[in-house]
């Protein structure tokens, strides 16, 4: 008898130690999804922190697929904005330009137009407590180098901040305050030229 009640006890153990964690993670990654494939587009105040402790801040506009604006607030220089084909950073000191394609970054990850995290292979871990949700994210082909976490406060799900981590494992961090879904975007706030 208490050996029948025992392996009643041990099952359910196993149950809830191993098999229930997966379905809770498979629900905050749900909850992520959904926030993901809502957002269009959005607009946030960012402070972005860079591998060297660097602080700077501005406007972040994100238009799903493809398309985020970076307008950093003086004294940066700095301008950076994806296109939909390439993240362009503009040095407006020194009038320079780097193009890289989005899909060798890890934003790919966040800009893609089909959001299927559970599907595609992409997800590296899902952490959570009872405020936020960490979802780490990698190139499951692996021709993406470095990784991106985005996470999320809880009870709504909402972005609250990302940290992209380079094929040199330097980290850089954006918090988002104030993010506003909607608003109507034109694709020429996303394209940065030569002149």
């Amino acid at each position: 008898m208490h050996k029948e009640i025992f392996m009643r006890l041990a099952n359910i153990f196993v149950f809830v130690f191993l098999f229930l964690p997966s379905f809770v993670m498979a629900d905050a990654l749900g909850d992520v999804e959904n926030y993901l494939k809502r957002l269009k587009t959005g607009e946030a105040r960012f402070v972005q922190i860079d591998p060297l402790g660097r602080v700077s801040n501005g406007i972040v506009i994100i238009k799903r697929p493809g398309k985020i604006l970076f307008e950093f607030a003086d004294p940066s220089p700095l301008k950076i904005a994806a296109d939909g084909t390439f993240i362009v950073v503009q040095d407006k000191v020194n009038k320079k330009l780097q193009r890289v394609p989005i899909s060798a970054t890890p934003l790919n990850l966040l800009l893609d137009d089909s959001i299927d995290l559970a599907g595609s292979g992409a997800v590296e871990k899902v952490q959570e407590n009872p405020d936020f949700i960490r979802v780490h994210l990698r190139d499951p082909d692996g021709r993406v180098p470095g990784k991106l976490i985005l996470i999320f406060a809880r009870n709504p799900a909402e972005l609250v901040r990302w940290i992209t981590v380079d094929a040199k494992g330097q980290r850089t961090t954006v918090v988002l305050e104030g993010m506003k879904q909607g608003g109507d975007y034109p694709q020429r706030l996303f394209v940065i030229t030569d002149q």
